[in-house]
């Protein structure tokens, strides 16, 4: 599969579940093993992604200064 389409479709479902307050992991680690990557490494890419997504949404809110 395409690196470019898996990067937009992750983009996606980032958004979706950071506004949904969830955890991209759960659909992210099934995606990867579909896609052909090993489970071993599926599961630390979409905890990965996930890290990745808190830390922007974090940083939006205190720049914002809606945390208080």
């Amino acid at each position: 599969m395409d690196i470019l389409l898996v990067i937009v479709i992750a983009f996606l479902i980032s958004v979706l579940f950071s506004m949904l307050g969830l955890g991209g992991a759960i659909i992210y680690t099934p995606l990867f093993f579909w896609l052909g990557v090993p489970l071993l490494a599926a599961i630390p890419m979409a905890l990965l992604l996930n890290m990745i997504t808190t830390a922007s949404a974090s940083i939006s809110i205190f720049e914002t200064g809606a945390c208080g």
